[in-house]
Order: structure tokens, then C-alpha cells, then sequence
């Protein structure tokens, strides 16, 4: 600042700080923005990590209830199928006897 003050007179020092001055906060502008930024990422991915690990955990329990309720319908399927052969004999039974 001295050596603007002193290349450009004493009657231009204005100029010469309000220049550094808007030099300054600028460099501070960009810094922040970046510090900001780099905070918004953190906050970010760790708002990211905190959804997947939420619906991770609803996806696997999903899943686990889907599995429940397919084995439980292939119980029943099979106990469909052996009361079907069981019907089909009794008829046929009846049919000897008619």
C-alpha cells in the first residue's frame, strides 16, 4: 500500500487503499466461499450416508419380509397341492363306488 501511495502521490492515497481495501475483501470472498463449500460438501455427504443407511436398512427388511412371505406361500402351495391329490383320490374313490 505504501509503495501505491508513493508511485501514485499523496493526493491519489484514497484511491490506493480503497483498491487494496476491495483487493482484500475479495481474496476474503473467494476464501469463504471456498470454506463454505467445503463445509456444504461435508454436510452433504454425510446427510447422503445417513439416507442410504436409512433405506439400506428398509431395503434389507423388505427383503427379509419378502423372503417370510415366499416361503410361507410355498408351505402353502405345497399343502395346496397334496390336498388336491387328496381330493382327486376321494373323488376317483367315490366314482368306484357309483
Amino acid at each position: 500500500m505504501r509503495e501505491g501511495i508513493k508511485e501514485n502521490g499523496e493526493e491519489d492515497s484514497d484511491k490506493v487503499v480503497q483498491a487494496v481495501l476491495a483487493e482484500r475483501q475479495a481474496r476474503e470472498l473467494r476464501d469463504l466461499d471456498k470454506h463454505h463449500a467445503a463445509e456444504k460438501k461435508v454436510m452433504v455427504g454425510d446427510a447422503l450416508l445417513k439416507l442410504n443407511e436409512k433405506y439400506d436398512k428398509l431395503r434389507d427388511e423388505l427383503q427379509n419380509r419378502h423372503d417370510d412371505e415366499l416361503a410361507r406361500l410355498k408351505v402353502l402351495r405345497v399343502a395346496h397341492i397334496r390336498l388336491e391329490r387328496i381330493l382327486v383320490q376321494n373323488v376317483k374313490n367315490l366314482i368306484k363306488y357309483f
